[in-house]
């Protein structure tokens, strides 16, 4: 089987399936993600959703479907990465071809609204989908030189190396909701848009291995209540072995409900009947540095110990 892994001045393609760019205010942002990718050692090839705006989208929905094609048919382009997150990549699903994409499979990551993508790429076209940073907000987001080194260290790693990403080193503090130990394959992404694709051939769920579940999110408490219980009693957990939380950063209390308490506290009750290892305020989310992880690899939790582990490479 021929390798998906990138080598030093390969090609990577960039795309918009879900928000515009340029003419934004994140113009300045995407120029210095790209100048960063350079810096990695790889050159960028733009899709042409990165330079179309319709709406609050990046071209028609053909126009942005296109664009993924695209990318995944270009002999030249050796991964893909999605400029930016936002809405309506879900409008675009049910026009990809998912056999054609099969057949030319090489790494796909984005983060945020394209959980839609990486979901239903790793469901249907089994390519190695990557939950990690975009080209605005991660590239080109304002960061300290630690938090760019521990970031871009991982990304070059994940992309180009046989060897897994093994134990993640915390950049910042990380909380235990619950100990133990489990180990399972990688699945998830932004909680309320992964659980919006439930029961469509779009959601990437694990149902005949154990699985570990990732997820971050953004907006209220309650919202966040709702999705894990709709998650809950659709069985999804019965093989779940551990959960690792992403930052909370852009998640807050209901205005209306001043005496809730805070969305950890919440999770820990919610979650108390079940007896595997919970870690919460890991690495990744909105506003922060990211760990890369891939869909359907290897992993291990230690709620004790307070480690992650990615044990295979895409």
């Amino acid at each position: 089987m021929k390798s998906l892994l990138l080598k030093e001045n390969d090609v990577i393609g960039v795309i918009a399936p879900s928000c515009p760019v340029i003419g934004t205010d994140m113009e300045e942002n995407y120029k210095i993600g790209l100048d960063e990718i350079v810096k990695m050692g790889f050159r960028y090839k733009e899709g042409k959703t990165i330079h179309l705006k319709k709406w609050h989208l990046s071209g028609s929905d053909q126009e942005r479907a296109n664009d993924v094609m695209t990318m995944f048919e270009d002999k030249e382009v050796k991964a893909i990465i999605c400029a930016i997150g936002g809405t309506g990549a879900d409008r675009i699903l049910n026009k990809l071809d998912y056999k054609i994409i099969k057949k030319n499979p090489k790494p796909f990551m984005g983060i945020s609204d394209p959980t839609m993508l990486t979901s239903a790429l790793f469901q249907l076209s089994k390519i190695p989908a990557i939950y990690g940073p975009d080209v605005c907000f991660g590239f080109g987001g304002k960061k300290t030189k630690e938090q760019k080194l521990w970031e871009h260290s991982m990304i070059k790693q994940i992309l180009t190396s046989k060897k897994p990403l093994g134990e993640i080193k915390h950049l910042t503090k990380w909380n235990k909701l619950k100990g133990g130990f489990g180990k399972g394959y990688l699945i998830g992404g932004h909680l309320g848009l992964y659980n919006r694709l439930k029961g469509t051939k779009y959601f990437a769920d694990i149902k005949n291995k154990p699985k570990i579940f990732f997820w971050e999110t953004t907006g209220k408490y309650s919202n966040i209540d709702r999705d894990l219980e709709n998650l809950i009693q659709s069985g999804f957990f019965n093989n779940v072995k551990g959960m690792i939380i992403g930052k909370f950063h852009l998640a807050n209390k209901d205005a209306e409900y001043p005496d809730m308490p805070n969305i950890e506290e919440i999770i820990a009750e919610k979650f108390k009947k079940y007896e595997f290892p919970i870690i919460s305020s890991a690495d990744f989310g909105h506003c922060t540095p990211n760990i890369p992880i891939p869909y359907g690899k290897l992993a291990s939790i230690d709620g004790d110990k307070m480690e992650f582990q990615i044990l295979e490479s895409i």
